[in-house]
């Protein structure tokens, strides 16, 4: 696989928020196939929309305190670059994808979890928990739609965004898209001023 700056750092969604620190998607570096021991959590800087927060953790989980870093959202190029006059430790990544990224500093690559995996589980029909009369039928295509009393309301594509992230994107409203969160029970959330929750039929 080639390095490439396909995404946009800042449109790459980090994941449910845990806590104020971190996220839930971890990043786990790779380098020549093997693990490195090293991990990558991504977060915005509350408060501000320039700055990401990389937090770096060891393979115990710990917080690695000189490898943690505040860097730009981005460069020109797609980079997730530190400034060249910041202090500790650097970095100059690129997303080929949602879930694969790549460190031109310490030549690592970066994953989170298991794209081909969640693509293959995420498909089906899945009906409201709150209202039965909403359903969501998601297709292996990458193309969903959206039934209410059985006739279709809606359709659209969706995106993995992160590993408990997904967002839709309704092909008749251009400028309506709507993000959904996996519950750790299975159930999945849409967010929007109804907020429902959906279980797999």
């Amino acid at each position: 696989m080639t390095p490439e700056a396909n995404i946009r750092p800042l449109y790459i969604d980090p994941g449910q928020l845990d806590s104020g620190e971190r996220s839930s998607d971890v990043w786990t570096g790779y380098r020549d196939g093997k693990k490195t021991g090293e991990q990558l959590f991504f977060t915005y800087v509350l408060g501000s929309d320039s700055l990401f927060s990389i937090t770096a953790l060891d393979e115990n989980g710990d917080r690695v305190d000189d490898r943690s870093q505040f860097t730009n959202v981005e460069s020109e190029d797609r980079h997730l670059a530190t400034p060249e006059d910041a202090e500790g430790a650097r970095y100059d990544i690129v997303f080929n994808d949602n879930f694969t990224a790549y460190d031109y500093v310490s030549e690592t690559w970066y994953t989170r979890g298991d794209m081909e995996k969640l693509l293959a589980e995420f498909p089906g029909a899945w009906t409201s928990s709150q209202n039965g009369d909403f359903q969501l039928t998601f297709k292996e295509d990458g193309t969903f739609e959206s039934i209410y009393r059985g006739d279709v309301n809606g359709a659209g594509s969706y995106t993995m965004k992160a590993n408990n992230v997904v967002q839709l994107q309704y092909e008749d409203r251009e400028w309506q898209s709507r993000k959904v969160e996996f519950a750790e029970d299975g159930e999945l959330t849409v967010i929007d001023v109804d907020n429902l929750r959906y279980k797999k039929i």
